[in-house]
């Protein structure tokens, strides 16, 4: 089939996909929205797991999916009728452990930064690795244009629900899911002047994006390259976890929202200021929608949410006023970051925001054969912002810091995760104080400050003041002329 035959539909981009295609235009090469998957897979049938790929992408156009702008008003996103997916094998068996641990780490990294031909479908690559009789490992490498996180889980559980069939040859009982197509056709029919006039109200007065003041660049050998991206994850304490939840139910609060409040009053007490603008990501799966929450693609949209701090706001209300001013906002979540961006008082191409919290609560996938407990699974996901938070709340939930380290320093960045927890902690014991008494200073740091900078090698004599002691000190010449006499 010739390729102009080849084509099933044609239409315009999501609002974040415009985002991610403008952005992987302008800057090749850095990984930036080139994300991936890996899972280690035992006992897996080979020819029956291919085939449930297959079927899936025959199944979802998003996956057919490739990207055209040049010469034309607005980029489009065309599907292809049919495509295969593109497959790597490789047999690792005669290799020590560790030789397959370089291998795969390797393998990783060039996946991640080998940038996809954005014109041609499919825009993903999957690896097979077999590492021992019975193990596999999967990579998964995608571009963010055709999926986010919740279709991620949906397209898994969908796959090895597909595998399944496949290998026991039972009959297939999935119904025919909505094409992503249907999606942008809603987005169509929403009205771009109320959003517009609702996004200006927003931002009205907001003229200074709020500054990343976490560190300055980190020293680096002359012939030593920074890496692209880097992580740090920190495990929530689950007793920490059960207070936030807790004191969440108590106030008719969201979890959602006290991260988004102790993110915001980070940013404030960093920067200095009392109103600072960061990126937060929205599912955008409309209600209105029939099937949308077992569609494929991206719905999801960046949005900025402002945080107005003061200091002697009651944390409580504060933090209901900012929950519902994200219920608000939210019925405005179809408008694209870029438009936003022109309808605020900022100068024409300057970012909003440096930065960006995303809240995840969804499972990544389901393992083949009722096998879940013998699957690993790790993904990385790679922005063009320099820095992001994202808290995941799995099984072993933990927040995780994802950072250029051309700009900060890793010990910057665990300062700052510290400081994050030690906010949500304060949160958590008490709701009813006022913004200025949320502790954000460690326990260590604490200590440092008040003893250890303070252990001087003569005694200070703590039952006198200041002022008595200056004014000792400027008697003193008198004292020394008297006693001389």
């Amino acid at each position: 089939m010739s390729q102009q035959k080849n084509i099933e539909a044609i239409y315009p981009l999501a609002p974040m996909q415009q985002g991610m295609l403008f952005h992987a235009i302008a800057a090749p090469g850095t990984g930036d929205y080139i994300n991936q998957l890996n899972m280690t897979l035992p006992g897996l049938q080979v020819d029956c797991f291919k085939r449930a790929w297959q079927l899936a992408v025959e199944r979802h156009p998003i996956l057919r999916t490739l990207f055209v702008w040049e010469g034309r008003p607005q980029p489009l996103q065309v599907v292809r009728k049919t495509v295969a997916p593109k497959w790597t094998e490789l047999d690792l068996r005669e290799q020590t452990p560790t030789e397959q641990e370089a291998q795969l780490a390797a393998l990783l990294l060039r996946e991640r930064r080998q940038d996809f031909i954005l014109a041609e479908a499919p825009l993903m690559r999957l690896t097979l690795v077999r590492r021992a009789e019975e193990s596999y490992e999967f990579i998964w490498t995608y571009h963010h244009l055709i999926t986010d996180g919740w279709s991620l889980a949906n397209l898994f559980k969908e796959i090895f629900t597909l595998y399944e069939c496949a290998r026991t040859g039972a009959p297939l009982r999935l119904s025919t899911p909505r094409p992503f197509g249907d999606y942008i056709a809603w987005l169509q029919k929403q009205d771009r002047k109320s959003a517009e006039a609702f996004w200006r109200d927003y931002l009205k007065g907001f003229a200074t994006p709020t500054p990343l003041v976490v560190s300055s660049l980190p020293t680096l050998d002359g012939e030593t390259a920074a890496p692209l991206h880097a992580e740090q994850s920190v495990l929530f304490p689950p007793a920490l976890l059960a207070e936030l939840r807790t004191v969440a139910r108590a106030h008719e609060l969201t979890l959602n929202t006290l991260f988004m409040g102790a993110w915001g009053l980070l940013l404030s007490r960093y920067s200095g200021e009392t109103d600072v603008v960061f990126g937060t990501v929205v599912s955008g799966r409309p209600p209105t929608l029939a099937g949308v929450e077992e569609m494929v693609g991206v719905f999801i949209n960046t949005l900025p949410l402002r945080i107005q701090v003061d200091e002697e706001a009651a944390l409580s209300a504060w933090l209901k006023a900012l929950q519902r001013q994200q219920v608000d906002r939210e019925r405005y979540g179809y408008a694209a970051l870029m438009d936003i961006q022109k309808w605020s008082e900022l100068p024409a191409g300057t970012r909003l925001f440096e930065n960006v919290a995303v809240f995840e609560n969804y499972p990544i996938a389901v393992a083949p054969g009722g096998q879940a407990e013998r699957v690993q699974v790790s993904a990385v996901d790679q922005t063009s912002l320099p820095l992001e938070l994202l808290i995941l709340l799995e099984e072993k939930s933990t927040f995780k810091l994802g950072y250029d380290p051309q700009r900060f320093t890793a010990a910057a960045i665990a300062r700052l995760a510290a400081h994050y927890q030690t906010l949500l902690q304060s949160m958590a014991r008490d709701l009813g104080q006022r913004l200025r008494d949320v502790q954000m200073v460690t326990a260590a740091e604490q200590h440092e400050l008040l003893v250890e900078w303070n252990a001087t090698t003569t005694a200070y004599p703590r039952e006198q003041t200041i002022h008595g002691l200056f004014e000792q000190q400027a008697a003193l010449p008198q004292v020394l002329a008297a006693a001389e006499s």
